[in-house]
């Protein structure tokens, strides 16, 4: 194996077979794997990666081989029986470039994915020869397991997916195989590189949250104010309309060194300093009221 290979383990979902960790161990697992998706939705850097890694792996050619005595890979003719198995997959190179380059994001995110291989002939892909199959990618979220049961959600469709029997394997049924980066602790739970920076992405998402926050509350402090031409500002009881208060300061300018003491106070503090404005007055027009 050279160091530019990329591995994954593939089992097919069969009666006798555990695909996945058991118990809390499972759900613990997708949690995480669900922060990975966000994290991917929301991080660019995460984006670009899965991306690269998606790009990178749709360039790959299939092929069927043996592996030597010197440990080289040999390809089997085009005429043998595995060469010609390994050319109908997906359809042919057009469709494994996209089987592959979708699994490049399911290993770099989640780690691990689903492909649903069904009879063409019920299907009628068109992508696909019509007695061929149909390749399906599916993430972790659209393959569910319950009761022993396993059920995928292709295109908005239900499909239920039998458990194959490994003694008698049917040729012709539906074929669920999940394929995962094998963790280090636990084999069976898969491992991805955004699973293991879980804890740096989620501190980037909370400084840019901050970073948002200050830049949110200082926005009306630090913009400026566009006031219409023959804009009259309130005045102060007693004053008769006039535009200046009894200070001789015009109105205008006094507004706009309020706003300037109150540059740099959170929107918060602006809306308590609101409130509390508001109740004064309530107090004083009661107040008037009584007497």
């Amino acid at each position: 194996m050279t160091s530019s290979a990329l591995t994954a383990a593939a089992s097919r979902y069969v009666d006798r077979k555990v695909t996945r960790g058991a118990g809390h161990k499972a759900t613990t697992a997708d949690a995480r794997q669900g922060l990975a998706w966000q994290m991917y939705h929301a991080t660019p850097g995460v984006w670009f990666a899965a991306t690269y890694m998606a790009n990178g792996m749709s360039g790959a050619t299939l092929y069927a081989g043996r592996r030597a005595d010197d440990g080289a890979i040999e390809p089997a003719p085009d005429n043998h029986r595995a060469a010609e198995i390994v050319q109908q997959i997906a359809g042919g190179p057009d469709g494994q470039s996209k089987l592959l380059g979708a699994f490049g994001k399911h290993l770099t995110v989640p780690g691990e994915g689903w492909i649903v291989v069904r009879p063409n002939g019920e299907i009628l892909n068109p992508l696909a020869p019509e007695d061929g199959h149909d390749w399906r990618v599916l993430s972790t979220k659209e393959v569910r397991q319950q009761s022993g049961k396993l059920s995928a959600s292709i295109a908005g469709d239900d499909v239920e997916i039998p458990a194959g029997d490994p003694e008698n394997l049917d040729p012709d049924s539906p074929v669920a195989i999940r394929v995962w980066e094998p963790g280090p602790e636990d084999s069976m739970l898969a491992d991805s590189p955004v699973l293991s920076s879980l804890e740096l992405l989620d501190e980037l998402r909370l400084l840019n949250s901050a970073v948002k926050a200050i830049a949110r509350s200082r926005l009306t402090g630090r913009g400026i104010l566009l006031a219409p031409k023959g804009t009259r500002f309130p005045t102060r009881p007693g004053q008769n309309n006039a535009e200046d208060d009894h200070r001789g300061e015009p109105a205008p300018g006094r507004h706009l060194r309020t706003l300037r003491n109150r540059r740099g106070l959170p929107v918060r503090a602006r809306r308590h300093e609101l409130h509390s404005r508001q109740r004064v007055r309530s107090r004083r027009g009661r107040a008037q009221e009584a007497s």
